[in-house]
């Protein structure tokens, strides 16, 4: 109903994967639902924009855990699985 605003993708920008069922996960390890997630959320930076399949993508890293992903501009910018993180 509500769609969320595009945001523009360059290198250098900051992109949070918020961890799906919080709420139901800090019910069932008996943390309160007001506490602190930042333990259970992946910060993800765009490193590069590439060509894939004739599309934009980026490739996004995970600076904590060292892992790489290739994923299209389009879905970064829509925010449907990460969202901009505000610096």
């Amino acid at each position: 109903m509500f769609s969320k605003k595009e945001v523009s993708v360059e290198v250098g920008d900051y992109f949070v994967e918020p961890l799906a069922g919080k709420k139901r996960i800090f019910r069932a390890l008996g943390i309160a639902e007001k506490a602190s997630a930042e333990a259970f959320v992946s910060t993800w930076q765009v490193t590069e924009i590439t060509q894939f399949n004739n599309l934009p993508h980026a490739r996004i890293i995970n600076n904590d855990s060292g892992i790489t992903r290739t994923i299209s501009v389009d879905t970064l910018a829509r925010q449907e699985n990460y969202l901009k993180q505000k610096i």
